[in-house]
């Protein structure tokens, strides 16, 4: 977010550094076969489909089981000044229980300071409270429980560029769980994502193949996981459609 006194929420674009007006997003991920040196596409392993308003804020975004039939679907509200106010989840095919629904508070500057999330009977499931910088950049997270005690908490740290660097993950009574580290190229494309737990280190590398409006479309993700002893590529495609 830019400034400290006139501070200007990002919209879920500008967040995500998608170039351009983007209307809707499908992402198919694949498993990834390499062959000769070269990565192709294998079995299909998740189709998400993102959609967005005019204003780039996220308006409803879609999950597909391996078969091509819709899994659940998150739809999102926004208020006359456009701050998100409220989240419906809902699994299909669609059952007679109510969706999930999340509500949101925000600060004077329009950041979000806390989020509830509530259970098809409408009881509280969990809180998360929020803590921003002077830059609106999100610093700490702490999520609780719907009795009010706390179940974890969380700790960003932030480049010179706005970039997510570090996240830090902490129990319940307050010990450190874990690490994560990030490296960007400078468009805000994630180079390289490295999760440290205990003596071991899951490390993924994402090229990008790629681009079109300078939005990646093609992109191969290489996972490297010591805790669990596992490797994968993952290949990934984006179709990306544009307001006129």
């Amino acid at each position: 977010m830019l400034g400290s006194c006139s501070q200007i929420p990002k919209n879920d674009l500008q967040r995500e550094y998608l170039k351009g007006k983007v209307k809707s997003i499908l992402l198919s991920d694949f498993e990834g076969v390499e062959k000769f040196g070269e990565v192709t596409k294998g079995k299909l392993t998740g189709k998400y489909k993102y959609i967005y308003n005019d204003k780039g804020n996220l308006i409803e975004e879609q999950r597909f089981q391996s078969d091509g039939n819709l899994y659940y679907k998150y739809v999102f509200f926004y208020d006359s000044r456009g701050n998100k106010n409220r989240v419906e989840k809902q699994f299909y095919p669609i059952d007679q229980s109510a969706p999930l629904i999340d509500k949101y508070v925000y600060d004077e500057k329009g950041n979000i300071v806390e989020e509830n999330s509530y259970g098809t009977n409408g009881g509280l499931n969990f809180k998360t409270k929020y803590i921003f910088d002077d830059k609106g950049n999100q610093i700490v997270g702490e999520n609780y429980n719907s009795d009010g005690s706390i179940s974890s908490k969380y700790e960003f740290q932030y480049d010179k560029r706005g970039f997510k660097i570090q996240e830090n993950y902490f129990n319940s009574d307050g010990s450190f769980d874990r690490y994560v580290e990030y490296d960007y190229d400078d468009d805000g494309n994630t180079l390289e994502r490295r999760e440290y737990i205990g003596n071991s280190i899951d490390k993924t590398e994402y090229i990008y193949t790629s681009f079109m409006k300078q939005n990646w479309t093609k992109r191969i993700s290489r996972f490297d996981g010591e805790s669990s002893f596992t490797k994968f590529i993952t290949y990934s495609e984006r179709e990306i459609k544009y307001f006129d």
